[in-house]
């Protein structure tokens, strides 16, 4: 089982001193690089979640990928992914067919090219697309995301699929000059948030 611990959020070191237009075009440049690891981190767990590789010994090359058909052509920048004990994988894309978390669910552990994207439901006042930053997933099938303004949860069902029963709550509202950047849980439960700001 592909372990998501691999796929790490990039570290960007913030400058002292920095003027409000220099820090909006700092942000920019460390979102831009955020969305290229998470390119790369979607495209490293398709790889394992696909069956053909480990994270031990990956295959030559990347004709061996089973990119599921919609994400093909819908996934076009991903910033952050997470995968859950089930092998199915949430991941935030800007400008992708779902405003917040999509969501790949695995059959027996494994996406498969015919695996459909489905889009997770969100709670008034979440913002979306370029404003997602972060998600994360629990061992009791939570996905957890981090916007701009906003921390939210999604319950699914016990295999960590959506269902029409699944809710999304908001969690944590931003007060005064704070800006959600990266959240994060622990198998005990316990959430972790990043503020870029407050």
């Amino acid at each position: 089982m592909f372990d998501a611990r691999l796929i790490q959020s990039p570290v960007i070191e913030i400058p002292e001193n920095l003027s409000t237009e220099s820090m909006k075009s700092f942000s920019f440049a460390a979102r831009f690089v955020r969305a290229m690891r998470g390119c790369v981190a979607l495209a490293a767990v398709l790889l394992l979640a696909s069956g053909s590789a480990s994270a031990a010994t990956p295959p030559p090359t990347a004709n061996y990928v089973a990119i599921p058909t919609a994400v093909n052509t819908t996934a076009v920048i991903p910033v952050s992914v997470a995968v859950d004990s089930h092998g199915n994988i949430f991941y935030l894309d800007i400008f992708g067919s779902c405003p917040g978390v999509s969501e790949l669910a695995a059959s027996n552990g494994v996406v498969s090219t015919s695996t459909v994207v489905s889009c997770l439901p969100m709670p008034s006042g979440a913002e979306t697309y370029a404003n997602q930053q972060d998600v994360a997933v629990d061992n009791a099938g939570n996905v957890y995301v981090a916007d701009d303004s906003t921390v939210y949860k999604v319950a699914l069902d016990s295999n960590g699929k959506i269902s029409s029963s699944s809710v999304a709550s908001t969690l944590i509202t931003k007060t005064g000059s704070q800006e959600f950047v990266a959240v994060a849980v622990d198998a005990s439960g316990n959430l972790y948030i990043g503020d870029e700001v407050g």
